[in-house]
């Protein structure tokens, strides 16, 4: 990145500060990553910082304590990623910061949409004097920062957390053999992009055939990042897992209370060291994940990785309750007379029932390819 004493644009700014959001991936939910760049009267960079750790200062708080110089915030420009915060919380308020450092103007990227927050920290910093402006929202940039606090909008915004499928299949769209066998269909690359999507999830998401079934770990390994301690939740209506999860490898690389368990209601095992949800069952004999998704958000988390099995998958298909899909395809053919396909519980009776999705991008992982499709 830039060295202090650069020259930067706004929009090199922004860039500059999207990028430093992004350290903060995965360790500073329920608060989104942000970053923060400082520019002297002179347009020179003079301090930057992000959000590193929730209930750990803010990206504005640690870019103004990365300043050498003091006086030069005196008629400095403030750019970040998200508006500053105007209330007492975990720490002190942002907007405060700002005005006692004495900064001549800020500019930020995206409004946090919690009704409670009230854009405090807007109203504050401009009943001080200190010029206030929004980056341009028809920005190329603006796209890399929606991206980045997409979860964290939809949720504030939904009351509910964001839900992305993710599964790696053949070709023709099998995700393992009848028997379950599924090591390996994908590449190791893709393997490990799979886990920077944990990363970026508040927490995964499995049906308990899979923990049965494969005893699973579903941590989070990335190459020189430090270890992150993820969430698990099972949909497990009748607590099939209690015995299994005293031993299991999620317990491994976890704590008992990172672990969440969906029952049915009125499941009368369903208590600690566990987190318990329960859900209402549907007509068709499964959880109402509506209303999931709602209690999921009320835990504190914005959002969830699914990652199966085919059931799970297919359930959150049927139910129209996803926003995200992940689809990691190898190029290999394994056929459905052996094969177990992700969508193996839909069953349309007319076209015009089908799911419509929407292209976000594609990657390619040697001969693997991710397609990201939105609904």
């Amino acid at each position: 990145m830039e060295e202090l004493g650069t020259s930067l644009t706004i929009d090199e700014a922004f860039v500059r500060a999207i990028k430093l959001a992004k350290y903060g991936i995965g360790s500073t939910s329920p608060n989104p990553p942000v970053g923060c760049v400082i520019l002297n009267k002179n347009n020179k960079l003079i301090g930057s910082g992000y959000h590193q750790k929730y209930g750990g200062p803010h990206a504005e708080i640690n870019a103004l304590n990365s300043v050498r110089d003091d006086s030069e915030l005196r008629g400095s420009t403030v750019i970040v990623t998200l508006e500053p915060c105007g209330h007492q919380g975990k720490t002190p308020p942002c907007s405060q910061a700002l005005i006692e450092a004495g900064v001549n103007k800020l500019i930020y990227g995206v409004s946090d949409p919690n009704p409670l927050f009230n854009h405090q920290g807007i109203h504050d910093v401009q009943v001080a004097g200190i010029k206030v402006e929004k980056y341009d929202e028809n920005s190329k940039v603006i796209e890399q920062l929606n991206d980045l606090v997409e979860f964290f909008l939809f949720s504030q915004k939904n009351s509910k957390a964001f839900i992305s499928l993710k599964f790696a299949s053949s070709l023709d769209g099998q995700i393992a053999l009848n028997n379950f066998d599924s090591k390996w269909i994908t590449n190791a690359k893709s393997r490990a992009y799979s886990h920077y999507l944990r990363l970026k999830h508040d927490s995964v998401l499995v049906g308990v055939n899979t923990i049965i079934q494969d005893n699973p770990q579903l941590n989070i390994r990335i190459e020189n990042i430090s270890p992150v301690t993820n969430k698990v939740i099972i949909l497990d209506p009748n607590y099939r897992s209690k015995e299994l999860l005293k031993k299991s490898n999620l317990l491994n690389c976890r704590s008992e209370k990172d672990v969440y368990v969906v029952c049915k209601e009125n499941c009368k095992d369903a208590k600690e060291p566990y987190n318990f949800i329960d859900i209402k069952i549907n007509d068709e004999k499964y959880f109402c994940l509506d209303s999931l998704s709602k209690k999921i958000k009320d835990f504190g988390l914005n959002s969830t990785l699914v990652e199966g099995g085919a059931g799970t998958i297919s359930s959150f298909l049927k139910q129209r309750q996803f926003n995200r899909i992940y689809n990691f395809i190898a190029p290999s053919i394994i056929g459905a007379g052996g094969g177990l396909s992700w969508s193996k519980g839909l069953n349309l009776k007319s076209l015009e029932n089908k799911i419509k999705l929407s292209m976000t991008q594609t990657k390619c992982f040697g001969d693997d390819i991710l397609l990201e499709y939105k609904y």
